[in-house]
């Protein structure tokens, strides 16, 4: 049975003679007589002991091993293998409790993977399944809180989900619901126990379902919550978008949530809607495209209650009466004294498409009368319908659910039914996907990521508080892992553009990027860092997210300063680092390869984005960094090739490498080889990297307009250009421009050429 079942042998688990394990032939399905059953694999055990109702689950890697115990003797035990989504597994099946109530556990095991899959159907609300009472000692715990935006906390909570338990050396188990995550919880401290029950309140033909709970084990935290993640969706048949999916993904916006200054406010002159007209038009003045625009919640009447009933003030005084309120939505529709020509109209005088913003539904809403609505959640397809009807007739091409918290809060039954959660959730996507628009979750509880495994056409969630600022960062950045686990994009919310480091984190989030200036107050030097020229986003491959080394000194109770990586890699892999040093932090960090997923063998050049200094980072040695409080640091990474060649990319964007400007990258015998994409309206297109000994380039497309060092100290020709390089620091820029044959291709409906670039060390 392999080398795991070996060490269980030797173990001699619970007193059970093991010999039977061997004896016994492997019927798949049968009912088996042995008291004492094993299904091993090259990774993985599991096990059960029928008379005293013991299981367990043991992994080779790390070499862990969770156990647990049911109530009474296990009867009718099947083993069986087979294959599901998440491929071959073996499974033993068992029964155990009183005949009139008996319950049904299911434990996978699967073959490439380190994964359990543990079932229950049966049993009362109050059952917890699977129960483990014996885990790895000396395990820390990082989870999501039950609250609004899922903050992380280190510390195991019923509500909170995942629970991510890990070691010194960041060895890695993740437990979680694997169904009806909109009910379930979790149960124990993460310490002595660990274990899957259901909300209070659930009726006993809901808990006789089958549900699932995963347990994942691996090595690295964010990789093993990564794998759990793409588990999950797997298992579902979920398919992922890419942070490119959609255009509100692919292209710089504009927001008027809470925290821009347009959010219930506007010119008194000009009105609402024709004040927004006007940002549009500063924007296009300043050829910053705008590719959507977001209407928070003032666009549509609600009502003056909360969601608890306290009656409200109104918001705005100089807002028309009725459309004041700041209560729950009462008739979705646009204010006709906002909009006198309706949405669609102000849609199209405002020439840009829109993002809308919907709340709760009030109690006393006229809604409740004609559609299904579960406390304050609408639940009906035909509402969900007619809302994504009238978006598509009025140029809307995004939805952002907001306050989900509250809506799980104050919708009981949601809390208790698998129908009402998966109604909400999924009529909610399948209208707004049928009109191929977008869908954002903002305020969610952790069962809300967790949810989007069967909810299609999701792709971005709000992980953090209303309006990003410094004080967020932390908190973003953390549950960044949590969206990033279960393939979504994380949204910072609106921001500032002359704020440098919130515009920054919102790109390498490499999820939306927009703003809520007002007009004349933005920074359109940090905006363009963000954007080609047509628009587009120039974003990381995955988001930016805190390494092992930060979570496991924040889990032990040290603080050295804060450490995030996110990457490019178009066949060359670029790094970027950010690191910042909260009040209370230790004042320096020391970054080896190895932590931001670099081959520890390699040599590496680290460009600082924001001093330009340069240094070496070698193999079996460290970045040291030293910040004082509340600084920050931004750093790119790039590996050295064999002639001592590093390249960072086109350094006015915040993303230098980002694939939207390299499309390819690869390091050849003769150099590197560059595909670089020029937009519409941009002339030319800046490569920087470092090179101690000069630079050559060769194209294909285009032209080099020149090759130039920070200062000039050497200087080489390349053809009949003039070449120099820097030979203090080594920095060199190659800026190079399409000719007037270099054909134009399409992609995601803007016009852009493409130049290959072929450079090589002197």
């Amino acid at each position: 049975m392999g080398k795991l079942c070996q060490r269980l042998l030797s173990r001699n688990y619970a007193g059970v003679v093991f010999s039977a394990i061997f004896t016994v032939g492997f019927f798949p399905g049968k009912a088996s007589a042995v008291q004492a059953v094993s299904a091993a694999i090259s990774n993985a055990t599991i096990h059960v002991n029928a008379p005293k109702g013991d299981y367990l689950f043991t992994s080779a890697s790390p070499a862990w091993t969770f156990r647990g115990k049911v109530t009474s003797a296990m009867r009718r035990i099947q083993r069986s293998s087979g294959r599901d989504n998440l491929g071959a597994f073996k499974e033993i099946k068992f029964t155990w409790g009183p005949a009139a109530n008996s319950r049904t556990g299911i434990l996978k095991c699967y073959m490439t993977r380190g994964i359990l899959l543990a079932g229950i159907t049966g049993g009362s609300p109050r059952t917890v399944f699977p129960d483990f009472t014996s885990i790895p000692p000396n395990l820390r715990v990082i989870s999501f809180k039950n609250a609004v935006f899922a903050g992380p906390e280190f510390g195991a909570q019923a509500d909170s989900m995942p629970w991510v338990l890990f070691n010194r050396h960041a060895d890695t188990a993740i437990i979680s619901p694997a169904s009806a995550f909109l009910i379930a919880r979790l149960a124990g401290n993460a310490k002595t126990r660990i274990g899957t029950g259901l909300n209070p309140h659930v009726s006993a033909a809901t808990a006789a379902r089958t549900r699932w709970t995963i347990l994942m084990v691996g090595r690295g935290i964010e990789r093993t919550l990564n794998s759990w993640g793409h588990a999950l969706d797997k298992l579902y048949n979920h398919p992922r978008i890419g942070n490119e999916g959609n255009v509100v993904l692919r292209n710089f916006g504009y927001w008027t949530d809470h925290g821009a200054f347009y959010y219930y406010n506007y010119v008194p002159k000009l009105g609402y809607a024709r004040t927004l007209e006007a940002v549009a038009r500063q924007f296009s003045r300043h050829k910053v495209p705008l590719a959507y625009m977001e209407l928070d919640s003032w666009w549509y009447r609600k009502s003056d209650r909360y969601v608890d009933g306290t009656i409200l003030k109104a918001k705005a005084g100089k807002f028309p009466r009725r459309w004041k309120n700041y209560g729950g939505t009462w008739q979705y529709r646009a204010s006709h004294q906002l909009f006198p020509q309706g949405l669609g109209a102000f849609q199209k005088n405002l020439s840009v498409p829109l993002v809308c913003h919907g709340r709760w539904i009030d109690p006393h809403s006229p809604y409740h009368k004609k559609y299904a609505i579960s406390g304050i959640a609408p639940i009906d397809p035909a509402w969900w319908k007619s809302t994504a009807d009238y978006f598509a007739k009025s140029g809307v091409i995004g939805y952002e659910q907001d306050w989900l918290n509250y809506i799980y809060q104050y919708s009981p039954a949601m809390q208790i039914s698998r129908h009402v959660g998966n109604a909400f959730t999924g009529n909610m996507a399948g209208a707004l996907a049928r009109h191929n628009m977008s869908l954002i979750y903002c305020m969610p509880l952790p069962r809300f990521f967790l949810q989007s495994a069967v909810t299609p056409n999701l792709s971005m969630i709000r992980c953090s508080n209303d309006y990003f600022i410094q004080q967020r960062w932390r908190h973003f950045v953390y549950t960044s892992s949590l969206a990033h686990a279960m393939g979504l994009w994380p949204w910072t919310d609106t921001l500032m553009s002359r704020n440098t480091g919130d515009i920054l984190l919102a790109t390498l989030s490499a999820g939306p990027v927009g703003v809520g200036d007002q007009m004349g107050h933005e920074s359109w030097s940090n905006i363009r860092k963000v954007i080609r020229s047509d628009g587009r986003i120039v974003k990381p491959d995955a988001p930016l997210l805190p390494t092992d080394q930060t979570i496991m000194a924040e889990a032990s109770g040290k603080h050295p300063p804060f450490v995030a990586g996110t990457y490019s890699d178009q066949g060359i892999k670029t790094t970027y680092v950010f690191i910042w040093r909260q009040k209370g932090d230790h004042p320096s960090v020391r970054i080896f390869p190895a932590e931001l997923g670099l081959p520890a063998n390699g040599r590496y050049i680290v460009y600082n984005y924001f001093t330009h200094a340069v240094s070496h980072l070698d193999a079996g040695h460290a970045l040291k960094i030293n910040l004082h409080s509340n600084q920050w640091q931004y750093d790119i990474v790039a590996p050295q090739d064999a002639g001592g060649m590093a390249i960072f990319g086109d350094l006015r964007q915040f993303v230098p490498m980002g694939r939207q400007r390299i499309a390819k990258a690869a390091t050849q015998n003769t150099g590197i080889k560059l595909t670089v994409i020029v937009a519409k309206g941009e002339k030319s297109v800046a490569i920087s990297g470092y090179s101690k000994h000069g630079v050559s380039a060769s194209i294909q497309g285009g032209s080099v307009s020149s090759i130039a060092g920070t200062s000039t100290t050497r200087v080489f020709n390349v053809g009949s250009v003039s070449a120099s390089a820097d030979g203090r620091t080594g920095l060199f820029t190659v800026t190079v421009s399409p000719s007037a044959d270099t054909r134009e291709q399409n992609e995601y409906h803007k016009e852009v050429r493409k130049i290959v670039v072929q450079l090589s060390s002197r």
